[in-house]
């Protein structure tokens, strides 16, 4: 079963998690917006990465990147890094979601 994270605000707009499973709906005009960033722990490995992603999001290198062998952290931005280290990329993506499941999305 696929989940859709979305937080309705008092205004009537609506924020959602940008997830595999929002690709292919068009929901009108939206702006994408970084809140967090799941990077590896290790801080020598972090730095490679963040140089490696100035490349941007999406490629070659940034697939590389996803899928390298180490620990993982969940870090929001103007917020915490989350408790826990992750042994692959997904697992803290999940913990990642978790988190704006329970606390919701700070504008």
């Amino acid at each position: 079963m696929d989940i859709i994270t979305a937080f309705i605000e008092a205004d009537g707009s609506v924020t959602f998690l940008n997830s595999p499973e929002m690709r292919g709906l068009h929901l009108g005009p939206s702006k994408i917006r970084r809140y967090s960033h799941v990077e590896p722990a290790s801080p020598v490995l972090r730095l490679i990465f963040h140089a490696l992603r100035l490349l941007g999001d999406t490629g070659a290198v940034s697939d590389w990147t996803r899928d390298w062998p180490c620990c993982w952290r969940a870090r929001i931005i103007n917020g915490p890094i989350l408790a826990g280290r992750w042994y692959n990329r997904q697992s803290a993506i999940r913990a990642e979601i978790e988190f704006f499941n329970q606390n919701g999305v700070t504008r």
